[in-house]
């Protein structure tokens, strides 16, 4: 993609009134969902019902909101598309990678892959072309986090939460998941750390671990420190992904002492 500008609403960063619809639900939610409430709080349209009650001060309901560091969500994402697509498609879901995604595309590259499915152009492309391209197509999904974090942040009923603390402090993390859902008041706090341990995958033993946790399409098939450093010497991206992150409560997107 050369030096191809990544365009990409940078200004909901930054713009206290944004008007784009996000929605704010677990994948298969809306499907359930009655219907749709403006969010104050988090400044989008909210599918959780939970959320109007908030809005209105309504302390029954807490919001517990869990984003990712957004570079690992970009190459998570960009290495699931790319060799899941196929089967995902075969078996009658994520049937959006199907979909015709070149108008989201730089022009020549556009051009070459008008029509073709978008699960397919990410095999096409190199590692790097495809990663710009899947940030293109759905980075969107990294921009609503960090609005919702960013707009969340010091409101009462709901508590930002990082995923990469469940592995780094499992049951500090929960037990701050536990006590801002109230959930201390109806049981003891060590209670309910027991019951929550079962999900440690540091508390599984090795030989029950592959039964436990599901294993990603991916893995083994990538090095994704390799991945990590393509999107480093990317100057946008690596700027663009480093916004986002500061937005999302990180330091920064790429690991300690990271270099290219």
């Amino acid at each position: 993609m050369g030096n191809t500008t990544l365009e990409h609403p940078m200004k909901y960063l930054h713009t206290s009134n944004a008007t784009e619809m996000i929605g704010l639900s677990m994948h298969g939610f809306d499907e359930q969902c009655a219907g749709e409430y403006k969010c104050d709080r988090f400044n989008a349209t909210c599918r959780l019902p939970a959320c109007q009650s908030v809005d209105n001060g309504d302390q029954t309901y807490r919001i517990v909101h869990v984003v990712r560091n957004p570079l690992e969500m970009l190459i998570s994402g960009f290495l699931y598309h790319r060799e899941a697509g196929a089967s995902l498609v075969a078996q009658g879901s994520e049937m959006w990678l199907m979909k015709d995604k070149s108008h989201l595309l730089p022009k020549p590259m556009a051009e070459k892959f008008k029509g073709v499915p978008y699960y397919k152009v990410l095999q096409e492309l190199s590692l790097i072309d495809g990663i710009r391209a899947e940030f293109l197509v759905n980075g969107a999904q990294i921009f609503q986090a960090a609005r919702n974090y960013r707009d969340s942040k010091n409101r009462s009923g709901v508590v930002n939460i990082h995923f990469e603390d469940f592995e780094r402090d499992f049951q500090g993390t929960m037990s701050n998941v536990f006590e801002s859902l109230r959930l201390t008041e109806k049981a003891p706090l060590q209670k309910l750390l027991e019951v929550a341990r079962a999900f440690d995958i540091h508390s599984i033993p090795k030989e029950g671990l592959a039964k436990k946790v599901n294993i990603h399409v991916t893995k083994g098939k990538f090095d994704k420190s390799l991945i990590r450093k393509l999107i480093f010497d990317d100057q946008e991206l690596r700027t663009l992904l480093d916004t986002l992150a500061g937005e999302m409560g990180y330091r920064s997107a790429f690991p300690d002492g990271f270099e290219s």
